[in-house]
């Protein structure tokens, strides 16, 4: 009874692009048509794989609009594929689309409310697209 079921949608082009190039989405989109392809380093992905990876993106800016509204307390995005190696313009380490520098821009963007945001990555290594997406800028921890 503790857990909620978020109700959720593919990110846009243009959300995705919080982070990620325009050229870098639609090289994704055009490969993912086809027989997929690799974003880059280590990052393969097949057919149809652009919605997986959008629907991925869409859940934790889901989850960051239930949060903000009051709909839910906390949040965990149980979502795949991962994003924290996903740099602008390539994916990384299974990573095609960074979620959460996108939900982070996307809480930034859209409530003014928020002014700095702490970014916990609990998984076993360094999350290298993620520190690359708020390095130079003092509201993203």
């Amino acid at each position: 009874n503790h857990l909620h079921k978020i109700t959720t949608q593919h990110a846009s082009r243009e959300q995705i692009c919080y982070y990620h190039t325009q050229p870098y989405v639609d090289k994704i989109i055009k490969m993912s048509e086809f027989e997929g392809g690799d974003a880059g380093e280590d990052a393969t992905f097949g057919k149809g794989d652009f919605e997986a990876a959008a629907l991925a993106v869409g859940s934790s800016i889901s989850l960051v609009d239930s949060i903000v509204k009051g709909d839910v307390v906390n949040g965990y995005a149980l979502i795949r594929p991962p994003g924290h190696h996903a740099l602008p313009s390539m994916g990384m380490g299974f990573c095609i689309f960074n979620n959460v520098a996108i939900a982070a821009r996307h809480a930034l963007k859209n409530y003014s409310s928020i002014k700095k945001i702490a970014i916990v990555d609990i998984d076993v290594h360094h999350g290298n697209g993620t520190q690359e997406a708020f390095y130079n800028e003092d509201c993203v921890l």
